[in-house]
């Protein structure tokens, strides 16, 4: 600890004969302090006595609370930025975290050590000009990739473990190793995750999932799909009815991905939200969604292949910081609630069926299992990690579906547990049964089936494709499956579904007449022997 002894040389009294405070207006002020704690890590040497809170007291009224604060967590601080915030790597009682210099938990840490220094509180002009000097320093120091939960490494990859400890999980093909000194720099995550035992069992967590071996399949791949820290990701959706242990299974997953079994949250209502959960948390999970509006649907397509959007920071007028994010989704709901065909694409569907009476197990006697098996799970799921990264350079697969990394990670890790070509089977059978989905549930995409199915082609506008369409139903289908209101809302709906329907043998074509008017006109064209019989 620094004694008063050992700080600068006091300031010149002022005309009141008082030591000269910090000024937050005065901008010289302001500068002479930025530049001593830009100082910081300078040696000092150790006190031969601790000094007194008198003492303390004293030095600070000398060299001004601002810069007394500072020396108070400044042997503790390594400083440093990261996609224009500052950070710092903090050491508290033997163990090491990142900290945000500009968050409520580092601001009460200083305010809490000034005034267990000098039984004074801080003031706010002191603490911001000090805070602020400290937060230059981290923005003119180096530029430090920052992670959260998951980060890369030459040959594979990093998995943060989180907890008080910080211990994390190393990954290559060659194999794993649990350290106390993560090669990555991890911010700090919500749940701890258990530590891998020394023997693996992924049959273990199938026993704890009501899903069959086809649904297991999947579900493993998206599991150790992401725990990568590259996407893009596909949402994990889970559906069933009451009794299914759907909200449990959900769990269950957060768990072994976040170190949390509770936590699911309703689904955000705004993008801001939605944009906040992504900076605190590596995984997203919504329990009993029952619903996803339109401008959600698309938040959530966006946030699983990656965005790049500026943002405002809260509280300021002026800076804009840079926000990229892709994330693993994880929702659950009675329903299918995943309609539009952008996220269809995206999700695996996992319909889980109802449990038996005679197999159901209390909430407290379920955990007390399923935590008994959590370390040898997670050893299973790691070591197909290992197998997967391994085998992944010579994995080519002729076809791509939409997310095709997942789809080469999938293949990848097959034969760790399953058959050479059963991924691909199970998960292009998920897709087209999601596809498939869309038309049950979507009035458009089912009136443009059902007139296809009377014709072989159609072309014509917009204006006169909803009017052919709501001629063909009856008032009570017009009142309760309402069609879009307007032939150009018609023409935007239309490509949104062109997939699902082209899957239908239906294809959509637009184009501009070749009159002086340039109409624009759509056409549908359909092979009869590609139309599924309902």
């Amino acid at each position: 600890m620094t004694t008063p002894d050992h700080y600068p040389p006091a300031e010149e009294p002022n005309r009141d004969g008082k030591p000269e405070r910090f000024n937050a207006t005065d901008f010289e002020s302001s500068r002479i302090l930025r530049d001593k704690l830009l100082g910081l890590g300078r040696e000092k040497p150790l006190p031969d006595d601790p000094p007194t809170t008198k003492q303390k007291q004293e030095a600070a009224k000398r060299v001004g609370d601002g810069e007394f604060a500072l020396s108070l967590v400044e042997d503790d601080l390594v400083p440093f930025q990261s996609e224009g915030e500052a950070y710092a790597v903090f050491s508290d009682k033997g163990a090491s975290r990142i900290i945000a210099l500009r968050s409520r938990e580092f601001g009460a840490l200083i305010r809490r050590r000034f005034f267990a220094e000098t039984s004074r509180l801080l003031g706010k002009a002191a603490f911001g000009a000090a805070l602020q000097a400290l937060i230059d320093k981290a923005l003119e120091g180096e530029e430090r990739a920052l992670h959260l939960r998951t980060a890369p490494i030459p040959d594979g990859i990093c998995l943060d473990l989180g907890g008080r400890m910080r211990r994390a999980v190393t990954i290559t093909p060659g194999g794993f190793e649990v350290t106390a000194a993560p090669p990555a720099l991890f911010r700090s995550s919500s749940g701890a995750l258990v530590e891998p035992a020394a023997a693996g069992d992924l049959g273990l967590l199938r026993r704890h999932l009501n899903v069959s071996d086809v649904q297991f399949q999947l579900i493993v791949a998206w599991l150790t799909f992401s725990m990568r820290p590259a996407g893009p990701y596909p949402l994990l959706a889970l559906s069933g009815e009451q009794g299914s242990a759907k909200t449990t299974a959900a769990a269950v997953l957060r768990y072994l991905l976040d170190g949390r079994r509770t936590g699911g949250r309703a689904l955000p209502a705004s993008k801001q939200n939605l944009d906040v959960s992504a900076r605190l948390s590596h995984l997203l999970s919504y329990d009993n969604v029952s619903y996803i509006s339109p401008a959600m649907s698309d938040c959530l397509a966006r946030l699983a292949t990656g965005e790049e959007e500026g943002r405002r920071r809260l509280f300021t007028d002026s800076d804009e910081v840079v926000f990229e994010a892709m994330r693993p989704i994880l929702i659950n709901g009675i329903g299918s609630v995943v309609t539009r065909p952008d996220l269809v694409d995206r999700t695996i569907f996992i319909e889980v069926p109802v449990i038996p009476k005679s197999r159901r197990l209390t909430k407290k006697a379920f955990w007390q299992r399923f935590e008994q098996d959590a370390p040898a799970i997670m050893t299973g799921l790691v070591e197909v990690i290992v197998q997967g990264l391994r085998r992944l350079p010579d994995t080519v697969l002729a076809d791509l579906p939409r997310m095709a990394d997942f789809a080469e990670w999938g293949c990848a890790i097959e034969r760790t547990h399953w058959s050479e070509g059963s991924f691909m089977e199970a998960y292009g059978a998920n897709i087209e049964a999601g596809n498939a989905d869309i038309l049950q549930v979507d009035d458009l995409g089912m009136a443009i089936v059902e007139m296809m199915s009377e014709t072989s082609s159609w072309t014509g506008t917009a204006t006169q494709l909803l009017e052919r369409l709501d001629g063909d139903r009856t008032k009570q289908q017009r009142r309760l499956q309402p069609l879009p209101p307007n032939g150009q809302r018609l023409s935007i709906e239309l490509q949104r579904l062109a997939p699902v329907l082209r899957r239908r043998g239906i294809e959509i074509e637009h184009r501009l007449a070749p009159d002086k008017h340039r109409t624009r006109l759509i056409t549908l064209s359909v092979d009869a022997g590609c139309v599924e019989e309902e």
